[in-house]
Protein backbone atom coordinates (compact mmCIF):
# COMPACT_ATOMS: atom_id res chain seq x y z
CA UNK A 1 0.00 0.00 0.00
CA UNK A 2 1.49 3.74 -0.94
CA UNK A 3 2.19 5.99 1.88
CA UNK A 4 -0.88 8.12 0.94
CA UNK A 5 -3.15 5.31 1.23
CA UNK A 6 -1.52 4.21 4.17
CA UNK A 7 -2.35 7.47 5.93
CA UNK A 8 -5.88 7.44 5.36
CA UNK A 9 -6.16 3.88 7.43
CA UNK A 10 -3.61 4.65 10.16
CA UNK A 11 -4.15 8.67 10.33
CA UNK A 12 -4.31 11.06 13.52
CA UNK A 13 -7.41 10.06 14.66
CA UNK A 14 -10.24 12.75 15.55
CA UNK A 15 -13.91 11.89 17.02
CA UNK A 16 -16.83 14.14 16.17
CA UNK A 17 -17.63 14.85 19.02
CA UNK A 18 -14.58 16.68 19.62
CA UNK A 19 -15.38 19.24 16.59
CA UNK A 20 -14.01 21.67 15.88
CA UNK A 21 -10.27 20.37 15.34
CA UNK A 22 -8.45 23.63 15.74
CA UNK A 23 -5.41 21.72 14.57
CA UNK A 24 -7.12 21.14 10.98
CA UNK A 25 -6.29 23.78 8.25
CA UNK A 26 -9.15 26.42 7.66
CA UNK A 27 -8.28 25.86 3.79
CA UNK A 28 -7.59 22.44 1.99
CA UNK A 29 -8.58 19.83 -0.34
CA UNK A 30 -8.04 16.54 0.83
CA UNK A 31 -9.41 12.95 1.10
CA UNK A 32 -10.17 11.17 4.49
CA UNK A 33 -12.07 8.34 6.17
CA UNK A 34 -14.26 7.85 8.52
CA UNK A 35 -14.29 4.92 11.25
CA UNK A 36 -16.47 3.64 13.87
CA UNK A 37 -13.59 2.21 16.39
CA UNK A 38 -12.27 -0.37 13.66
CA UNK A 39 -14.42 -0.24 11.07
CA UNK A 40 -14.76 1.49 8.10
CA UNK A 41 -17.69 3.31 6.91
CA UNK A 42 -17.23 6.24 4.74
CA UNK A 43 -14.51 7.85 2.50
CA UNK A 44 -14.82 11.19 1.00
CA UNK A 45 -13.20 14.28 -0.49
CA UNK A 46 -13.45 18.04 0.43
CA UNK A 47 -11.72 20.86 -2.06
CA UNK A 48 -11.98 18.74 -4.69
CA UNK A 49 -11.70 20.68 -8.08
CA UNK A 50 -10.03 23.83 -5.99
CA UNK A 51 -6.80 24.80 -7.87
CA UNK A 52 -3.53 25.77 -5.73
CA UNK A 53 -4.32 28.97 -6.88
CA UNK A 54 -7.80 29.39 -5.44
CA UNK A 55 -6.67 27.64 -2.50
CA UNK A 56 -4.09 30.19 -1.81
CA UNK A 57 -6.30 32.88 -2.19
CA UNK A 58 -8.65 31.40 0.22
CA UNK A 59 -6.07 30.81 2.60
CA UNK A 60 -5.01 34.92 2.05
CA UNK A 61 -9.13 35.96 2.78
CA UNK A 62 -9.61 33.52 5.89
CA UNK A 63 -6.85 34.10 8.17
CA UNK A 64 -8.41 33.38 11.34
CA UNK A 65 -9.36 30.17 12.24
CA UNK A 66 -13.22 30.30 12.87
CA UNK A 67 -15.88 27.85 11.57
CA UNK A 68 -17.35 30.50 9.50
CA UNK A 69 -14.28 30.44 7.89
CA UNK A 70 -13.96 26.49 6.87
CA UNK A 71 -13.30 25.74 3.50
CA UNK A 72 -12.86 22.69 1.20
CA UNK A 73 -12.08 19.88 4.04
CA UNK A 74 -12.73 21.12 6.79
CA UNK A 75 -15.91 22.67 5.55
CA UNK A 76 -17.15 18.89 4.64
CA UNK A 77 -16.23 17.72 8.08
CA UNK A 78 -18.02 20.55 9.65
CA UNK A 79 -20.91 19.24 7.25
CA UNK A 80 -20.53 15.79 8.65
CA UNK A 81 -20.16 17.04 12.41
CA UNK A 82 -23.34 18.83 12.16
CA UNK A 83 -25.33 15.63 12.30
CA UNK A 84 -27.89 17.61 9.58
CA UNK A 85 -29.48 15.04 7.12
CA UNK A 86 -30.19 18.16 4.70
CA UNK A 87 -27.40 18.38 2.04
CA UNK A 88 -25.44 15.76 3.40
CA UNK A 89 -24.61 12.66 1.89
CA UNK A 90 -22.38 10.91 4.89
CA UNK A 91 -25.28 11.70 7.72
CA UNK A 92 -28.08 10.73 5.09
CA UNK A 93 -26.01 7.33 4.34
CA UNK A 94 -25.40 6.81 8.67
CA UNK A 95 -29.48 7.83 8.68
Amino acid sequence: MNEDMQSLEDGALHRFADWPIRTMPIVAAGVYTIWNAERFLYVGIGGHGKTEEVLDKERRDRPVWKVSALFGLADRLNSHASGRRSGDQFCIYVC
